[in-house]
């Protein structure tokens, strides 16, 4: 699955990730989500923060969109400190900590055992923060970036997963964080 597009500076952008019930269930073998986000923000030539924005990503289940929604609203753009912390929020590694100020990042979830009970759609959060420098910037108002996930599964060879997803994704959801 991949998306490329745009989203509005010190915004928070949540994305349906389908899971069909085929690789949720399992087999016993390891299943493995992979997400890549890729941005290019605007730069300047000095200073420590010499990229305008950092961006990150994580995925959450069994949350409904509109709650999640509301906890992203609560968070405080310049508090680095997770609002979830629990199942919901999928231990992707690395960890989000690992790579902030980096515009081309890859992480990844692995599971053996079955989470069929999950909700069939988790979200893909996609986190923007304007360096303070970038945020009067007229002409830094939105920020393009693409994302691509992969669910690898070798156990299920014969399964057509993409005809099972292709059924289920709708547009993203947009959240105003900061404004």
């Amino acid at each position: 699955m991949t998306y490329d597009g745009a989203m509005a500076i010190d915004t928070v952008q949540i994305h349906p990730l389908p899971l069909p019930e085929l690789f949720r269930r399992g087999n016993g073998a390891q299943r493995t989500i992979t997400v890549s986000l890729a941005f290019d923000p605007p730069v300047r030539r000095q200073r420590r923060e010499y990229l305008a924005a950092s961006m990150k990503l994580d995925i959450y289940r069994d949350i409904d969109p509109n709650d999640l929604a509301e906890i992203l609203i609560r968070q405080d753009p310049d508090d680095r400190t997770e609002l979830i912390t629990d199942r919901r929020r999928l231990g992707l590694i690395p960890g989000g900590n690992s790579f902030t100020n980096s515009t081309l990042q890859l992480r990844q979830w692995t599971r053996t055992n079955s989470f069929v009970n999950d909700d069939e759609t988790f979200h893909l959060v996609v986190t923007h923060r304007a360096q303070v420098w970038a945020r009067d910037n007229p002409d830094y108002q939105h920020q393009n970036y693409a994302l691509a996930v992969t669910l690898e599964d070798r156990a299920l060879v014969q399964a057509d997963l993409y005809q099972l997803l292709t059924q289920q994704v709708r547009l993203p959801a947009r959240v105003r964080v900061r404004a």
